[in-house]
């Protein structure tokens, strides 16, 4: 923003300059900067008001003060387009580039203020009805400007990035004032008090103004959110199946269905595939290619199923995911990825229910991580990253049943060969902490075993340099005193204290990954 600033500047000296007005920024270079503020996510509401109050400012000469109901006085031959082209002078992108930076902006009022400059866009102007401080919403200028679908969809928008739990109530208030469905104490603002009628207006809601209403919903926490977006969509279907004017698209169908994959409902996988059925079966009527199923709607569905595998604990919901990656592999235009097959081998690591499922699931998540990694006859299979092999080791912890400790243990050290002789990725700090946590639960009462596997661990980890503060903790906890001592006799700095990387050899954590999460580790 500040260059752009510098650039503004540079213009007015130029046309000072030259004595050349066409040289000064105007309307739509205002504009242009107002588009920035979107990016201050702390503060780029209020800055781009002052930017307004500034072009509003520069526009004042235009103002007749002597009758303010007209609110802008032309000369002959004068119209708003020559003055925004010649002048500075606030018009309708103006103040969508204000509501755009307030949807924008990471504050608790940022919607609740986006919606009020649209109000200010539709209400008749009245001294008692706005403060006269608030330039942004009370100066005559804004009697002139009138709200577009954008402006509409822009404050939609607003509510559903907030995420605040009444958002999803105010998009769709917003919606229903579009569509004249408004009706009692849901009514956006008193149709008697507009400048202007909606009819005049020639504002209807479109696609994107369902899909803004349906995120609000999906976003903001109510335990009837899902439902809701759901109903959303079926108001969208039934208009266009009777007029035809709003066409939905794959988005319509994808954000309910993520509503659904993030529920704690057991049908959830179901309540997705319907949705996703339903979109197949429209775009099959239709042949519109806004209606083809997306990448996004198969991962949707995917992590549907995979919800659905860890609240009910059943193996049918988790082949039901493995099914919709090879639907995507057979009916669509794209390939799957890494993150969709590692949703699936997270699915065990996440259950809380009968641990032979669990485990059984396990074991076909290990099945699928060795497919992932081999070359498949003619069937396109992503390759797997880091988090796949930590998400099969993660999923072989916390084991009641001896035996499925044991087998869990080799299924452990068996992935862990396995990435260490594969050639496309190798072990992370996460990789030890949890292959560290796995040695603990599986032989807890196995003390001499237990602390042989950590040792050898610990000294690849160290031979990695991807040695951490969270795998001492680990390493203190489980091994003998023995070797604590010689790891303890191992340390740079004399004194009393506890083992951390800061004392250690530097080449033992030279590797480890530097981001947040693993500071928290150090």
């Amino acid at each position: 923003m500040g260059l752009m600033k510098d650039i503004m500047n540079k213009m007015e000296l130029l046309a000072k300059k030259l004595n050349d007005n066409s040289w000064m920024p105007n309307t739509r270079t205002y504009n242009m900067l107002l588009m920035v503020c979107r990016r201050r996510v702390h503060c780029g509401g209020k800055e781009a008001e002052k930017i307004v109050e500034e072009m509003l400012y520069q526009c004042q000469r235009y103002i007749d003060d002597a009758d303010a109901r007209d609110g802008l006085r032309l000369v002959e031959n004068q119209d708003l387009s020559d003055l925004c082209e010649n002048s500075v002078l606030p018009n309708v992108k103006s103040y969508n580039n204000i509501i755009n930076a307030w949807c924008h902006t990471e504050t608790e009022d940022a919607p609740e203020r986006a919606e009020f400059i649209l109000k200010a866009l539709l209400l008749r102007r009245s001294k008692h009805s706005m403060e006269d401080r608030d330039i942004i919403t009370s100066h005559p200028l804004v009697s002139t400007i009138r709200p577009d679908i954008v402006t509409f969809n822009l404050v939609l928008n607003a509510w559903a990035k907030s995420c605040q739990l009444q958002s999803g109530e105010r998009a769709e208030r917003l919606l229903n004032f579009m569509t004249n469905h408004a009706s009692g104490e849901n009514k956006f603002i008193p149709i008697n008090h507009m400048k202007v009628s909606m009819n005049d207006l020639d504002i209807e809601p479109d696609v994107i103004s369902y899909n803004s209403t349906m995120n609000a919903w999906s976003k903001c926490g109510h335990e009837n959110a899902v439902y809701r977006a759901e109903n959303v969509l079926n108001r969208l279907i039934d208009e266009y199946k009777k007029t035809g004017k709003v066409v939905p698209n794959s988005i319509s169908f994808s954000t309910p269905m993520q509503a659904w994959s993030k529920t704690c409902d057991p049908d959830c996988g179901e309540r997705a595939e319907a949705l996703f059925n339903k979109l197949v079966e429209l775009y099959q009527e239709t042949g519109d290619e806004s209606l083809k199923p997306t990448q996004s709607c198969y991962a949707s569905l995917v992590a549907a199923y995979c919800n659905q595998a860890i609240i009910t604990s059943q193996m049918q919901p988790f082949e039901k995911a493995i099914d919709a990656l090879d639907r995507l592999q057979n009916e669509g235009d794209h390939k799957p990825k890494t993150s969709y097959y590692n949703m699936l081998l997270s699915v065990p690591s996440k259950m809380n229910g009968d641990e032979s499922i669990k485990f059984n699931i396990a074991i076909k998540a290990k099945s699928i991580l060795f497919e992932m990694q081999s070359e498949s006859d003619g069937r396109f299979i992503p390759r797997p990253d880091i988090s796949s092999f930590n998400n099969v080791i993660r999923g072989f912890q916390n084991y009641e049943d001896e035996r499925r400790k044991r087998e869990a243990l080799f299924s452990v050290l068996d992935t862990f060969n396995m990435l260490c002789e594969y050639s496309s990725c190798e072990p992370n700090y996460q990789t030890y902490i949890q292959l560290l946590k796995a040695i603990q639960l599986c032989l807890e009462d196995d003390t001499r075993d237990r602390a042989i596997l950590c040792e050898e661990i610990f000294r690849k980890c160290c031979e990695s340099g991807l040695l951490t503060n969270a795998v001492l903790k680990i390493v203190e906890n489980t091994l003998p005193r023995q070797s604590i001592q010689r790891i303890e006799a191992c340390k740079t700095s004399s004194g009393p204290g506890p083992l951390t990387v800061y004392n250690l050899p530097p080449e033992w954590s030279d590797n480890r990954r530097v981001g947040q999460n693993q500071r928290r580790n150090r």
